[in-house]
């Protein structure tokens, strides 16, 4: 089973996930983008965001290779919607990758929790409009997903009904 949480920055993305890897035994692709810029101390320029998706394609096929259950913190759905907005165009191969991968469910988050500063982040007023962009790439590729929302609580009272989770 392979599960992929998508959506605006500070999200809960990663909190999730690595919630899911844990409790549940999932396999974590992290994200790759803030291990790369952290280890960089850069402002990403468009090669920086190509390389970055190609990093997290990497992780992922690597992950579907080696383990059953797989969840990731994003995957290339953001780097597509990356390169739109801050560079107007997107590789073909990037686009291809992602709408040939297969996911049986992407967990959209919703951006209705308060947004945290971090010097990677850098739309906290554009959260809504972002997330539109996501659930109609969504739509348009027919992938399938859920819309996780709410409090900490009920995000993971959401994808543990989904998954059909015991409480931990």
């Amino acid at each position: 089973m392979k599960i992929v949480f998508t959506g605006p920055e500070s999200t809960g993305k990663s909190i999730i996930s690595s919630w899911l890897s844990t409790t549940s035994g999932f396999y974590l692709v992290p994200e790759i983008a803030r291990p790369y810029l952290e280890s960089r101390n850069i402002i990403p320029q468009y090669h920086d965001v190509w390389e970055i998706g190609l990093l997290q394609y990497w992780e992922e096929m690597y992950a579907q290779q080696h383990f059953s259950d797989v969840v990731c913190d994003t995957d290339l759905l953001t780097i597509i919607i990356w390169m739109e907005e801050k560079f107007g165009r997107c590789e073909a191969f990037i686009e291809e990758r992602w709408r040939n991968s297969i996911a049986d469910m992407y967990m959209l988050c919703r951006p209705d929790i308060p947004w945290e500063p971090d010097p990677l982040r850098e739309n906290p007023y554009d959260r809504d409009r972002l997330f539109d962009i996501h659930k109609s790439k969504l739509n348009d590729a027919g992938k399938p997903y859920r819309i996780i929302e709410g409090d900490w609580s009920n995000r993971k009272k959401l994808v543990r009904d989904y998954l059909n989770l015991q409480d931990k």
